[in-house]
């Protein structure tokens, strides 16, 4: 598969994803939500809870999900990938990206 054509069978998958899933973007903010925070609290009495300002941990996850963008970038230049293990790699960040997406969407309204 040419390069050209797998890009445009990723472009097709990812309009399939977001017709199932919803769109992948960053979530709208709700500003009152972000100013609380986030408390866990542990299951043994020992072990202190923990507490996090909403607005790091919306931006953690952000970050994290641009970060999987540029190993995207990555992974499509690189020369010694075959086209299976390419959609592989893509499939894995697609979840993970679902994922942080799913977390970031907690704080949708």
């Amino acid at each position: 598969m040419a390069g050209r054509e797998l890009s445009r069978l990723t472009g097709a998958l990812r309009e399939v994803l977001t017709a199932e899933l919803g769109p992948l973007g960053d979530p709208p903010r709700r500003p009152e939500l972000l100013a609380g925070r986030l408390v866990v609290v542990p299951g043994r009495e020992t072990v202190a809870p923990k507490d996090f300002p909403l607005d790091a941990l919306l931006h953690k996850i952000v970050m994290a999900r641009d970060r999987l963008r540029l190993v995207e970038a990555v992974i499509n230049s690189a020369d010694g990938l075959d086209d299976l293990d390419r959609l592989r790699l893509h499939l894995r960040l697609t979840r993970a990206q679902q994922a942080l997406g799913a977390l970031a969407g907690l704080l949708q309204p």
